[in-house]
C-alpha cells in the first residue's frame, strides 16, 4: 500500500477549504459592493487596454496538528474578507497574502526569500512598508549585516526591474505617484476607520475633522499621529530585538499593522485587514492571541460592512450597516493594549504586577465596550423596525419615497412586507445634497433621513 507523501498530508486539507471559499464567494461576483472603488478599477483596466500596461501611470509559522486546517478554514469563512474582497472588490487580501508568505519565509530562516516577497508586496501596495522595520530588525539580529544588505539588494533589484518599463513609458514622477502622491488626498483625522480618532470626530460632532490644523501649540493631529506611530514602531522593534530568536514574527507583524491602523490620521477602514488576518495566523505562535484575533474579526468585519452599498450575506445571515460605532473604537483601543502586552512579553508571568493589573482593567473596558455595542445594535434594530411600522401606517400603497443608502434595511423590510401594494423607492448615497423641492418636483412625496444627514445642506433649513 502506497502511503501519501508528507506534502500531500500537510497541504491536502487546503484543497477542499479553497474550493469552499471559492464557492461561497461566487455569488458576489456579479454584484457591486462599493461602487466608487469599482469605478476606479474599471478606469484602470480601460487605461491598460487603450494605452498598454506600461503606460498605466502616464496620466494617473509553522505548527503541527489542527492548525493546518483550522486557521485556513476560519480564513475561508472570515466575514470581513467576504465584505472586503468578494463584495467590495478591494485588493488588500492580496497584499496580506504576500506579507504572510514573507513572514513564513522569515520564520523558516529564508531571509532572502522574505526580502524578495517584500519587494513584490511593496509593488502591490505601499502599505507593505509597515513590515520593513520588523524585517530589517529580525534579519540583522538573526543572520547578520551581510544577509541584511544582500536582502536589501535583492528587494531593490526586483523593484527597479519592475518599475523601469513604467518609468520609461510614464515618467519617474508619474510612476512613483502611488507611493509619494497619495498622502493628504483626504486630510482628515479618520477616513471611516474606527480608531481613537473617530472618538475625536464624535466629540466634535462632525464627520470631517481636518488633521492639518494646529491643535496643541503648532502641532497638528497629523504630526501627533505620525509621532505616535514612530514611537510605537520602535517599541515593537525593541521587543523583537530582545526576543529575536523566538518565533513570534506574526505577533509582531500584527502589532505593527494594528498600530498603523490605530495611531496615525488619514486611515481608511480597510487598513485593519492586515492586522486582523495576521492576528488570526499569530494564534499558531501564541494561543493567547485568540482573544485579540476574535475581537479584530468583529471590529474589522463591522467596520467594512458599514461602508458597503449593500448588505453582506454571510452563511445565510444578512448583515446590515449600523451607526453604533463609538464602542467599536473603544474596543479596538482595548485590543491594541492587549496586543502590546502580548508582543512585549512572551508570557504573562514575565510581566510585572502593575502590567497585569493594567491588563485586567483593560479587559473590563473591553467587556463594557462590547456590551455597549450589543445594546446599541439592539436599539438600532428596534428603531428601524419602528420606522417601518410608522411608514406602513401612514404611507399609502404605490407611493414614491426617497432614502439614502444607509436606510437600505428599511427599504428591504418594507418591500418584503408590502408585496401587494409596494412603494417605489429611490435610494441615493446622500439625499441631502438636493433640496426638498427638487425631490418633490420629481414626484417623490416622502423623504427618509436620519441623524447622519449633513446639517449644512439646504434642505435642513426648510
Amino acid at each position: 500500500m502506497v502511503k501519501p507523501s508528507t506534502s500531500l498530508r500537510q497541504w491536502g486539507p487546503l484543497i477542499p477549504i479553497l474550493i469552499l471559499a471559492l464557492l461561497m464567494r461566487i455569488g458576489y461576483m456579479p454584484g457591486v459592493g462599493f461602487s466608487i472603488d469599482m469605478q476606479f478599477f474599471s478606469q484602470w483596466a480601460l487605461r491598460v487596454y487603450q494605452g498598454g500596461l506600461f503606460n498605466l501611470y502616464k496620466d494617473a509559522p509553522r505548527r503541527e496538528g489542527t492548525w493546518h486546517w483550522l486557521l485556513p478554514g476560519l480564513l475561508a469563512i472570515y466575514p470581513g474578507l467576504f465584505a472586503l474582497s468578494a463584495s467590495w472588490g478591494q485588493t488588500d487580501s492580496v497584499l496580506t497574502l504576500l506579507l504572510v508568505l514573507a513572514l513564513i519565509a522569515l520564520n523558516r530562516d529564508r531571509p532572502l526569500v522574505a526580502f524578495a516577497l517584500f519587494a513584490v508586496a511593496i509593488l502591490t501596495k505601499f502599505q507593505a512598508v509597515i513590515l520593513l522595520p520588523l524585517l530589517v530588525t529580525l534579519t540583522f539580529c538573526r543572520y547578520g549585516l551581510r544577509k541584511l544588505l544582500l536582502g536589501a539588494a535583492i528587494s531593490a533589484i526586483i523593484v527597479v526591474a519592475v518599475l523601469t518599463p513604467f518609468i520609461a513609458a510614464s515618467g519617474l514622477q508619474n510612476t512613483l505617484r502611488p507611493y509619494l502622491g497619495t498622502v493628504d488626498t483626504y486630510p482628515l483625522v479618520t477616513i471611516s476607520a474606527y480608531n481613537p480618532w473617530l472618538l475625536v470626530t464624535q466629540l466634535a460632532h462632525t464627520d470631517r475633522y481636518f488633521d492639518n490644523m494646529p491643535e496643541i501649540g503648532p502641532l497638528t493631529f497629523k504630526l501627533i499621529g505620525l509621532a505616535l506611530l514612530g514611537t510605537y514602531t520602535l517599541l515593537i522593534c525593541y521587543a523583537a530585538v530582545r526576543q529575536s530568536q523566538q518565533r513570534r514574527e506574526f505577533i509582531w507583524a500584527a502589532a505593527l499593522y494594528f498600530g498603523f491602523f490605530m495611531l496615525p490620521t488619514q486611515i481608511h477602514e480597510r487598513y485593519l485587514c492586515m492586522a486582523a488576518l495576521l492576528a488570526l495566523i499569530a494564534v499558531a505562535q501564541d494561543r493567547r492571541m485568540w482573544w485579540v484575533a476574535a475581537g479584530l474579526a468583529l471590529t474589522f468585519s463591522f467596520n467594512v460592512v458599514n461602508l458597503l452599498d449593500q448588505p453582506l450575506h454571510w452563511l445565510g445571515v444578512v448583515i446590515w450597516p449600523r451607526t453604533t460605532v463609538a464602542p467599536v473604537a473603544v474596543l479596538n483601543c482595548a485590543l491594541l493594549i492587549e496586543l502590546i502586552v502580548l508582543a512585549m512579553w512572551p508570557s504573562y508571568s514575565v510581566a510585572s504586577r502593575a502590567h497585569r493589573l493594567l491588563l485586567k482593567a483593560n479587559r473590563i473596558v473591553a467587556v463594557v465596550a462590547l456590551l455597549a455595542f450589543v445594546v446599541g445594535l439592539t436599539i438600532e434594530s428596534a428603531t428601524y423596525h419602528g420606522t417601518v411600522a410608522w411608514l406602513e401606517q401612514h404611507v399609502a400603497g404605490w407611493e414614491h419615497l426617497v432614502s439614502d443608502s444607509a436606510a437600505a434595511e428599511i427599504v428591504a423590510q418594507s418591500n418584503a412586507d408590502r408585496a401587494a401594494e409596494p412603494w417605489t423607492w429611490r435610494t441615493e448615497r446622500t439625499v441631502e445634497k438636493k433640496e426638498v423641492g427638487g425631490w418633490l418636483g420629481d414626484g417623490n412625496h416622502y423623504l427618509l433621513v436620519d441623524e447622519r444627514a449633513d446639517h449644512s445642506q439646504p434642505f435642513e433649513q426648510l
